[in-house]
């Protein structure tokens, strides 16, 4: 179904049709907005040069405020995946010294070469598995997923009855492994039986590539750090967690400095009459111009005309009445941004949320917590209607107890019987997770997922 439906948008959009849809739009963003389908085939035909000619190239200066660096970062665990996922954020965070700010909710992660020692036990027997990971977190996810050892003490003692333990901090892997041996050996010797799959000290198969010396000869292939994710992200995330990103990215900073200098960028601009020509003719030095803050430099605006295409639909008035339409500044915000944008920029955004519901004082205390979860009979209806509560308990360890109500009504509804029931209908997994989320949720946390879907074929061989 999913290659038919491919199929049939490929052959919708053929080129005549992509400059008909293109020709309907006047900038980038609405056609991509209003028809992803011809935008995105127009992307994969190469052929977004020649028809996104006619439209306003918006550009929004500073984008990169604290606000929404802050914003940007919450959305990410740990500062690899920030970086991987939005670079540009993360840039303006390091540039501007937010970073630690940035990043204070976030955890550490190891790779290859850092890594920390872990167990999980069993409460009350002398039965025991310790593992090396770089991610605590994920390898404990995976143990429970499909490690057969672990699923298997799951479903003979019960869930609650493992203790999982982080015993070290991310350390370098030598150590680790040496203190794992010495644990395993200790174990042994008190008549534990040690579930440790892999012999102690295993990586997983793997040598340790990533060491300073080859980090540092990596770097200096790459003139700037976008150039230095994009060709190999695995040695930018390796010096990141070995604490040597400033170092290895040393010759990028400078070789960008020695090129424009806030000199040689006031002379690149003055060649031009608007911005909008400069933007076009030398995006090079504009962006220079950009990362620098010289935008708005007396030297620079007093030559050049600022306006780049339409002006701003929204004024001071526009902007009351569209608030106006809102109970709380979260749904203002969510379904008229740019609105919401245009009244904290021009100062008046405390005028325009007044008759709005203020936020609850201390934001998400236990207190607030609790009232928000007591409004939803399912984790699933609050997190739809109050992600941010539901986050804040998530970061607060209070999800068992702001659900405890919820809990109750989820274990009426699903057992092994009515778990089987449903998974029974379904040829695929992928078909029983997508129409029975919950019960296939329930079945991975009761440990009879393999159990109740081994009827099912492989989609894909």
């Amino acid at each position: 179904m999913a290659m038919a439906r491919k199929l049939n948008t490929l052959n919708k959009w053929t080129d005549a049709a992509l400059v008909v849809s293109a020709n309907r739009f006047k900038t980038v963003k609405e056609w991509r907005t209003e028809e992803p389908s011809a935008y995105a085939t127009a992307c994969a035909r190469k052929l977004l040069p020649k028809l996104t000619k006619h439209m306003f190239k918006i550009i929004v200066h500073g984008y990169w405020t604290k606000e929404r660096v802050i914003a940007s970062a919450k959305k990410f665990e740990t500062i690899v995946a920030w970086v991987t996922n939005e670079s540009s954020a993360y840039g303006a965070a390091r540039k501007n010294g937010w970073l630690k700010e940035a990043t204070k909710h976030m955890r550490r992660v190891g790779n290859k070469k850092i890594r920390c020692v872990y167990s999980i036990k069993v409460k009350g027997k002398k039965i025991i598995y310790i593992g090396l990971t770089g991610d605590i977190k994920r390898r404990m996810r995976d143990h429970f997923r499909d490690n057969p050892k672990i699923i298997d003490l799951v479903n003979k003692f019960g869930i609650k009855s493992l203790i999982k333990k982080q015993l070290t901090d991310y350390i370098l892997a030598e150590r680790a492994i040496d203190i794992e041996r010495k644990l395993v050996t200790e174990y042994k010797s008190q008549d534990y039986k040690v579930l440790n799959i892999a012999k102690a000290g295993s990586l997983g198969g793997t040598t340790i590539k990533w060491t300073k010396e080859k980090i540092l000869i990596e770097a200096k292939k790459y003139k700037t750090i976008a150039e230095w994710l994009k060709n190999d992200v695995l040695s930018y995330k390796a010096a990141w967690s070995m604490g040597i990103l400033k170092e290895a990215t040393k010759h990028m900073k400078i070789l960008w400095e020695k090129k424009w200098t806030i000199e040689n960028i006031i002379e690149a601009a003055l060649k031009y009459k608007t911005f909008k020509e400069w933007i076009k003719k030398d995006k090079k030095s504009y962006a220079a111009a950009t990362v620098r803050g010289l935008l708005d430099d007396p030297r620079i605006t007093k030559f050049l005309i600022k306006i780049i295409g339409k002006t701003s639909k929204w004024n001071k008035k526009k902007v009351l009445k569209d608030a106006k339409k809102y109970k709380s500044r979260s749904e203002w915000k969510k379904k008229s941004p740019n609105a919401y944008r245009f009244a904290k920029k021009h100062g008046f955004f405390e005028q325009a949320v007044m008759h709005m519901k203020k936020p609850l004082k201390g934001k998400w205390t236990e207190e607030n917590i609790i009232k928000s979860a007591k409004k939803y009979k399912t984790i699933k209806e609050w997190m739809k209607n109050e992600p941010g509560a539901y986050a804040a308990a998530q970061k607060k360890k209070l999800l068992s107890k702001a659900t405890k109500h919820m809990k109750r009504l989820w274990k009426i509804k699903w057992n092994e019987n009515s778990i089987n029931t449903k998974a029974k209908k379904f040829k695929y997994r992928s078909e029983f997770k997508e129409a029975f989320p919950s019960a296939y949720a329930a079945a991975r946390r009761l440990g009879i997922l393999k159990k109740v879907t081994k009827h099912m074929k492989k989609k894909y061989k």
